[in-house]
């Protein structure tokens, strides 16, 4: 590999991959941190010109993770009795689908409002206020969300048997058993 300075600039030439510059992968960065800017933009106009839709995008983004973490959860339990360890293992790839299903069907999941909104008011394309709206709207309405579906769930009963018996496995290992 030859290297050589021109300028502020480091050119470095490698016979297998081609010329590559710093300057290329800096402006790379720049065009990551510009895209996510603009997306911090776009929710926080979003949650200021549609604060319904976003309020209800938030909620369903709660709904989302409570039905992936019912689907993992029972479905250990089912294992439980079996294979306690494959119903593990099922549950956590099971629960990877809450992400799948925010992302693909729209929701406004708090945790990844933290980063783009942090982004963008770093970046200066929203305000402090507009972050902190962003982050409360979104925290009330996964919150909400999550507690109707899951509330709704303890409600029906539905798999109430091997729950309590998949839970009674570990909680009480967990409570008694000093660290």
């Amino acid at each position: 590999m030859l290297s050589s300075i021109i300028g502020s600039v480091t050119i470095v030439a490698d016979p297998i991959i081609g010329c590559q510059t710093n300057e290329r992968r800096i402006n790379m960065l720049f065009s990551d941190v510009d895209a996510i800017a603009k997306a911090a933009s776009n929710k926080a106009e979003l949650c200021n010109n549609h604060f319904g839709k976003y309020f209800m995008r938030s909620i369903m983004a709660g709904f989302y993770i409570v039905v992936a973490t019912i689907l993992s959860n029972v479905s250990a339990a089912v294992l439980l009795p079996t294979y306690p360890q494959f119903g593990k293992l099922l549950g956590a790839f099971l629960f990877s689908i809450a992400i799948v299903l925010v992302v693909f069907m729209g929701g406004e999941l708090f945790t990844g409002n933290n980063f783009v909104m942090a982004i963008g008011t770093y970046n200066k394309t929203v305000s402090v206020r507009d972050l902190i709206k962003v982050w409360v709207v979104s925290y009330i309405g996964n919150f909400a969300g999550a507690f109707i579906l899951s509330g709704l769930f303890v409600y029906s009963k539905a798999s109430h048997a091997i729950m309590v018996d998949y839970y009674n496995s570990f909680i009480y290992s967990k409570i008694s058993d000093p660290m």
